[in-house]
Order: C-alpha cells, then sequence, then structure tokens
C-alpha cells in the first residue's frame, strides 16, 4: 500500500519519471502477455454466461452504489430549481446574491407577440494561480490552471503545474504535471455544483513526456458570503503508469478574486514500482470573470 502513504525521503520527481515512462518489454514476453490474454479471453467466454450477476439482487446492488454518487446529489439538489433556470453570476455571491448561479427571471416581452430575449449571463470564465510545499521542504509546485462554465452544464478545466525538487546528491530535478477535463454540472444549485468528467493528464520531464485519460468528480460549495469550499477526487492512467490526486480547499471571496488555501495529494506509481508522492498543502488566488 506504499501508493496511499507519502514518502518521508526526497526524490519524489524521479520515481515518478520511472513509473510514467517505464521499460518496453522484450518480443518473447510479449508475446507471452498476448498468449495469456488470449487464454483468459477464451476462458471469460466459456464462463460469460456463469458469472453474469446484472440482474442478480447483488448485481443491481452494486449498480445502485456505482450511479448513486451521481442520481442522489441531482435528486435532493434540483428540488428547488427556478422555473426558468440558472443564470452564471459575475463572481460568487455578486450583488447579493446567495451562490454562483442566480435564479433567471426574463425582461418584459415588448409587446404579446414578441417573446422576451434570453439575457442571462450564459458563460464565466476563472483563472487561478496556487503554489504547493511538501512538509519536508524537499519540492515544491507552481501551478496556473483556467475553467470556463456555460449555463449550458457544460464546463472546461485546465491546470499546468512546474515541480522543482533538490536532488539527494546535489542539483535540482525538474517536471511539468497538468491535466484537463470536459465536465458536466449533473447537480447544481446557487449553493452547491456536483460536477464529472473525463479529460487527459499530461506530464514532461528531462526524459520526454507522457499522456493518459483521467477521469474526475468535483463539488463546488457556496456556503454563503464570503466561504467556499471545493472538493476533488481524480485519477486515471498516466504513460506507462497511474496517477490519483485528492484536492480539497477553503476559500473567502473579496470582491471578483477569491483566496484559497488546502491540501494537494497527488499520487503517481506503476505496478512493481516504488510509487511517488507529489502532494502537500496549498494556497492561491482565483479571479472571477
Amino acid at each position: 500500500m506504499s501508493w496511499i502513504s507519502p514518502s518521508a525521503h526526497a526524490a519524489e520527481l524521479p520515481k515518478a519519471s520511472d513509473a510514467v515512462h517505464g521499460s518496453s518489454s522484450s518480443p518473447s514476453s510479449r508475446a507471452s502477455a498476448g498468449r495469456a490474454r488470449a487464454g483468459r479471453s477464451g476462458h471469460n467466454a466459456r464462463g460469460s454466461d456463469e458469472s453474469d450477476v446484472s440482474g442478480t439482487p447483488l448485481g443491481k446492488f452494486l449498480s445502485a452504489v456505482v450511479f448513486a454518487p451521481f442520481v442522489l446529489p441531482n435528486i435532493v439538489v434540483e428540488a428547488d430549481t427556478p422555473p426558468d433556470g440558472w443564470s452564471l453570476g459575475s463572481y460568487p455571491y455578486a450583488d447579493g446574491t446567495s451562490g454562483y448561479l442566480r435564479a433567471y427571471v426574463p425582461p418584459p416581452a415588448p409587446d404579446e407577440d414578441t417573446p422576451a430575449p434570453d439575457v442571462r449571463r450564459k458563460f464565466a470564465f476563472q483563472l487561478g494561480v496556487d503554489g504547493l510545499m511538501s512538509a519536508g521542504g524537499n519540492y515544491g509546485r507552481v501551478q496556473a490552471s483556467a475553467r470556463v462554465l456555460s449555463i449550458y452544464r457544460v464546463d472546461l478545466d485546465a491546470e499546468y503545474g512546474y515541480y522543482a525538487e533538490r536532488a539527494p546528491g546535489g542539483g535540482v530535478a525538474s517536471a511539468g504535471l497538468g491535466r484537463a477535463h470536459l465536465t458536466y454540472r449533473f447537480a447544481e444549485s446557487d449553493h452547491v455544483h456536483f460536477r464529472g468528467g473525463v479529460g487527459v493528464r499530461h506530464w514532461a520531464d528531462a526524459a520526454g513526456w507522457a499522456a493518459g485519460p483521467d477521469f474526475n468528480y468535483a463539488i463546488d460549495i457556496f456556503w454563503g458570503r464570503p466561504m467556499t469550499t471545493s472538493l476533488e477526487a481524480s485519477g486515471g492512467l498516466l504513460g506507462h503508469g497511474f496517477a490519483g490526486q485528492l484536492r480539497g480547499t477553503v476559500g473567502v471571496v473579496v470582491g471578483q478574486a477569491e483566496l484559497f488555501a488546502g491540501y494537494d495529494a497527488i499520487w503517481i506509481g506503476a505496478s512493481g514500482k516504488p510509487s511517488a508522492y507529489l502532494g502537500g498543502p496549498i494556497a492561491g488566488v482565483r479571479a472571477y470573470f
């Protein structure tokens, strides 16, 4: 279980690089792996009828567990959706509102035969920057982020960080780690947004670059002026390895800016290799447009 425990010593970037870039297997080992997969495929084909539990009580329970994080928030959060939907605010709590979204009120129609124009704010934009420092001070990160929100619930977010670490033998090692997601707000109100999506995570260092698919699940909470909370879990493949991330922040909105602090835990590893821990406490600022 080393991948869920922060390492007590330095050299995290080399371990992450080793996990991401991996090593190519020999033709004979690839052939053996192919025969093993073929054997498992044949076995699964013969036993598929016996192992199908989708229609059993166990299968229904597992399906409920998988879909509950998406279905239940929608049922609870969207019970009081305004009749004309939402409009995006210029920033959280702007003009005395209770969150980031505000109930849309159509303007008066010019006449009976002309419908009222839709003047709601359909798009919003965020820019942020934060810094991270490991508990032991061995490595640090500077990261920039951007997010585009739409009233159609589809958002696009991206972030890219630059890591620097003191090498055990002297000198400094560096690497870049970034990700981008296309997300959908499957439950939303003026006080809370639930979103999930798919995207890609990217790694770059002196040995080259690598990428892989990434999935995220996030909650943004607007408690009331000026407090906010953001929670996110994401993970997926990265090159020859995998990456997992848990991030939580608490923020204070001051005009169109938000000051936030929290913790960003990131693990990068691969089968049979020591995992790297690249997390730590974070602090930053976000601007709303």
